[in-house]
């Protein structure tokens, strides 16, 4: 079956829960190969906030066939960066292989276009990178950007050289999205005390992170609340790298922007996880495609074929 449409309980994860940030997965699904979702709920006593909450996630094993991405592209009209366009809308022009999207990056604002629904153009906040073309350059006091290159290798950024695409690491960009601010939530494990108040107010917020593996693989963990704060997520990062290792994580643009959708793999519609109406700069698509037979398959396949004919005509 091209989908795996039986809920998978997740018990090894559930009884790794780390005592300082316990919380509870209330519901689990894999709907499509390597990519789960789960619903996560925190009582008051459980939260490192005092108070009741929940978020919803999707875990994406980076290493699974027929797994992709990509990012908005530049506006080609000239002149801004990129046009505004819903989440929903573009995860559904794509088509139904687009199985989950989030909006990324901070942009220019248009209170009168946005209140028309009209689509406009705009400038990115942070870097961003669709396919290998650049859309938006690294700013002065926004080095920070998650980069997953071609054959799904997922790295965190720190040090891009502004006013262009390149950085310190010598990492080649090619599918990139950038924060509005200068540090990470999570940076190797440690959460942004600075960033992570206890005083910020919950909103709706969704957030991006990567957890390395000690055998080498990586998780990307999509997680988005309508009604969350940075410490809450950070600490919601935290749960679910339970077992892994070098966890980083950003915030991306929150407020009315946060877009968080899930394909049904029965109906193929594409169902909200965090909701919103508003048009975006950038979003992010996570790409589901069944993989290609493997061409020595099919040459074995060809083989039995011509083997058994062989067999009747001798038998015969």
């Amino acid at each position: 079956s091209q989908f795996k449409s039986v809920t998978t309980c997740f018990v090894s994860v559930v009884m790794a829960i780390a005592s300082s940030h316990g919380q509870t997965i209330t519901s689990s699904t894999e709907p499509y190969g390597g990519i789960r979702s789960l619903v996560v709920s925190v009582s008051p006593a459980e939260s490192v906030s005092g108070r009741a909450y929940s978020f919803n996630a999707v875990e994406i094993n980076l290493s699974t066939p027929g797994i992709s991405f990509r990012v908005s592209p530049p506006n080609t009209s000239g002149g801004k960066e990129v046009q505004t366009q819903k989440t929903k809308d573009f995860a559904n022009q794509i088509g139904n292989s687009a199985v989950v999207a989030i909006n990324t990056s901070f942009f220019e604002y248009n209170a009168f276009n946005q209140f028309l629904g009209a689509p406009y153009a705009s400038n990115l906040t942070g870097v961003s990178v669709s396919g290998g073309i650049g859309v938006s350059a690294f700013a002065t006091n926004h080095p920070s950007a998650l980069n997953i290159s071609s054959d799904n290798v997922a790295t965190f950024i720190t040090t891009g050289v502004s006013g262009g695409y390149t950085n310190t690491q010598g990492i080649s960009l090619y599918n990139t999205i950038g924060l509005n601010g200068p540090a990470l939530l999570v940076d190797n494990g440690a959460v942004n005390t600075f960033i992570a108040t206890d005083g910020q107010s919950a909103n709706k917020y969704p957030g991006v992170a990567l957890c390395n593996s000690g055998s080498g693989s990586q998780r990307l963990v999509l997680l988005a609340s309508s009604s969350i704060t940075f410490k809450e997520m950070a600490a919601g990062f935290q749960f679910l790298a339970t077992g892994g290792t070098n966890l980083n994580a950003m915030f991306l643009d929150g407020g009315g922007s946060t877009s968080f959708y899930l394909r049904d793999p029965s109906s193929n519609n594409l169902g909200a996880l965090v909701d919103s109406s508003r048009l975006v700069g950038s979003s992010l698509a996570v790409i589901y495609t069944i993989p290609e037979p493997a061409t020595s398959f099919l040459f074995l396949c060809g083989a039995l074929i011509v083997f058994f004919r062989y067999s009747r005509i001798r038998a015969n």
